[in-house]
């Protein structure tokens, strides 16, 4: 009799392994998507059958900041992976180290389903190029925002409707910078993957408590934010004032600044680095 209990308890517990196991190889962790880190503010979105990317094309490092790998900006250009089936490009401000008009359109050449939103200054320099035409200007979303303004649409990427919001935040650098118009996306790629990519966003604290009701409408699972906003806001955290669930400094100089190591944030600094969205 001893004997079969103790098999019972032997069998029982077995089981019960079994059973712990079974549940732990079925346990997964949730992703709305996946971040992966270019260079300089150039970021790559993937959720679902929407990928984007963010300030992906421009030629200048201004002697401190990290250009695209070459290898992976022919990969780029020509659309193979991982960059085959990018449904949009979204292009924050016109200056060299975030976009380039002539590499821009060779891009769209070569890339006919990609759709492109850019600003009304890059728009400008777009149409100076001999190649713009009417096929290419099609594809393109680009629309006059005043300052501190937004407009939110919905478009068809990857067959999906994806919610664009953009916003025109004054770009850094005070009345040296006044003129350019600094565009803020926030693109719902998916129902688990919102993001947010600022540009060159100014991080005044009451400019951006100005602009709650708009943030406060939709939540964003993660936010890139350029490398200064680290540290400049004294009341609210960035991800109060932004509803930002996770950010991500970009626009990391090639020599990373100690304070940035050291303050706790996430950031970008190495290509091909990935962030998975909304991990649960």
């Amino acid at each position: 009799m001893a004997v079969a209990l103790s098999k019972l308890a032997s069998l029982a517990l077995g089981m019960s392994c079994l059973f712990i196991a079974a549940c732990k190889g079925s346990h997964h962790h949730h992703s709305g998507g996946t971040a992966e880190f270019l260079a300089h503010s150039a970021v790559m979105v993937e959720s679902g059958s929407v990928k984007i990317l963010f300030d992906p094309i421009f030629d200048k490092d201004y002697g401190s900041f990290q250009l695209v790998a070459q290898e992976t900006q022919a990969l780029m250009m020509s659309g193979q992976a991982p960059f085959d089936g990018v449904d949009a490009v979204f292009v924050s401000h016109a200056h060299g180290d975030h976009f380039a008009a002539n590499l821009m359109i060779e891009y769209l050449l070569v890339n006919p389903e990609v759709k492109l939103f850019v600003p009304q200054q890059a728009l400008s320099k777009l149409e100076e190029d001999t190649r713009w035409d009417a096929v290419l200007a099609a594809r393109t979303h680009s629309d006059l925002i005043a300052l501190n303004a937004s407009l939110e649409d919905v478009f068809d990427l990857g067959g999906e409707s994806v919610a664009v919001t953009r916003l025109r935040l004054p770009h850094a650098g005070g009345a040296r910078q006044a003129k350019v118009e600094n565009i803020v996306y926030r693109v719902s790629l998916s129902p688990d993957a919102t993001v947010m990519h600022l540009g060159d966003a100014d991080p005044d604290e009451n400019g951006l408590k100005a602009q709650a009701p708009l943030f406060s409408k939709k939540i964003s699972d993660m936010a890139f934010v350029p490398v200064w906003f680290v540290g400049a806001a004294s009341e609210l955290s960035v991800n109060s004032l932004l509803n930002a669930e996770h950010v991500i400094a970009v626009h990391v100089p090639k020599n990373i600044p100690e304070s940035l190591v050291t303050s706790g944030t996430d950031y970008f600094s190495v290509p091909g680095e990935r962030r998975e969205i909304g991990t649960e």
